[in-house]
């Protein structure tokens, strides 16, 4: 009798060791933003992902923020933590760098020092902070420091290294919109990320993912904690239907691998893309693919709004309401409407302009506006991504 030999699993909770084989900055010389392009390796690893999934990456935390910590600290990182569901010790630097946040203090830690400090001037203005009525004032604090910083500023807090270890938040993985499709890049997966970077309290700061990616991935080695997480944003089954999809930014991502799929599957529904950033000549995200899909034609509209690129901001939502009447008609002519970008500002300032086209095209009043959204959104011809 033959056994079958069973496969092994990448999941969450044990990730794949992918390898980075390409690395492409899309932002041209005097962008305001860095946008990079990177395509991970995923052969062996048995995943496999549909056009609208995410790729989610384990990354660890800077080298030098670690060292800050643990100066901060007063500790070597040799001193041995556990964490928790983990049954054996490790060392502390191991622990700040793949398993404990430092970037991104917590309540909890404040309250932690609170209590650690022999100092009553430093309890009584943590626990100033910590009052309902300091909330906004606590966020605000908290988003301008790092770990160390706090530590720092807190000199007579006596602290317990392993019940600061407990407290402190662990360090998440991030998940981004895959970029590719399956049907092209089977053994390969991509994705757009921004390198994120920022001045707090005149310090530079960095993305702890954005930063391992474009600083500390090297090519040619399997060093990258990956798994693929699924989604809801999905292409219609049904090739015939048109597809409306609107993408700011990175949110442009899941868009490329949506036409690379219509395109291969040779799908007779209409494609039209709305695309929002700051400059055109800088900041025109993969420009060429687009151009390329529209000269095949399976790209049958590209609408972009380039916000600093007017006297008067012209945002995403501003070129959309510009070609309302033609969105009500491939709309009310059954087309899926996607949306992916930042979930703040950006989908909530598009979701408006959309309700504002079906009153006004669709001679809606507002509570039929609703239901139709509503109606929308339940059969899945209007689906979000946002983040």
């Amino acid at each position: 009798m033959v056994l079958e030999k069973k496969l092994k699993v990448f999941d969450k909770n044990n990730p794949f060791f992918a390898q980075l084989i390409k690395r492409k900055k899309l932002t041209l010389a005097g962008s305001t933003k860095q946008v990079e392009h990177y395509e991970i390796d995923i052969k062996g690893s048995n995943l496999t992902y549909t056009c609208g999934d995410y790729l989610g990456i384990y990354p660890n935390n800077c080298i030098k923020l670690i060292k800050n910590t643990l100066q901060a600290l007063k500790c070597s990182g040799k001193e041995l933590v556990l964490l928790p569901k983990m049954h054996y010790s490790i060392k502390l630097e191991e622990a700040f760098l793949r398993y404990i946040s430092i970037t991104k203090p917590t309540r909890k830690i404040i309250q932690f020092l609170a209590q650690a400090t022999s100092s009553s001037t430093e309890r009584k203005n943590l626990e100033y902070l910590l009052k309902p009525s300091q909330s906004i004032r606590l966020k605000e604090y908290l988003s301008k420091r790092e770990l160390h910083d706090l530590i720092i500023e807190h000199p007579n807090a006596k602290i317990n290294i392993q019940t600061f270890i407990n407290k402190s938040k662990r360090l998440v993985p991030r998940l981004y919109s895959i970029a590719s499709s399956p049907k092209q890049s089977s053994n390969t997966i991509h994705i757009v990320v921004t390198k994120i970077q920022y001045l707090t309290n005149k310090i530079q700061r960095n993305g702890v993912a954005s930063n391992f990616l474009s600083k500390y991935v090297s090519f040619n080695k399997k060093l990258l904690p990956i798994f693929v997480a699924k989604s809801n944003f999905r292409l219609p089954k049904d090739n015939s239907k048109d597809i409306i999809m609107i993408g700011v930014g990175t949110g442009i991502a899941p868009f490329r691998g949506f036409l690379q799929e219509r395109y291969l599957c040779k799908a007779i529904g209409r494609q039209w893309l709305f695309f929002g950033e700051r400059n055109e000549a800088t900041d025109f995200l993969y420009k060429n693919e687009w151009k390329f899909f529209k000269d095949i034609g399976i790209l049958n509209r590209i609408n972009v709004a380039f916000s600093r690129d007017h006297n008067r901001k012209f945002y995403i939502q501003d070129c959309i309401m510009k070609y309302g009447k033609d969105i009500w008609s491939w709309i009310k002519n059954g087309a899926y409407l996607y949306v992916c970008g930042d979930a703040k500002q950006m989908a909530p300032s598009v979701e408006k302009v959309i309700c504002e086209i079906f009153k006004i095209f669709g001679k809606m009043s507002a509570k039929d506006t609703k239901m139709f959204v509503k109606h929308l959104k339940k059969t899945k011809n209007y689906q979000k991504d946002v983040y």
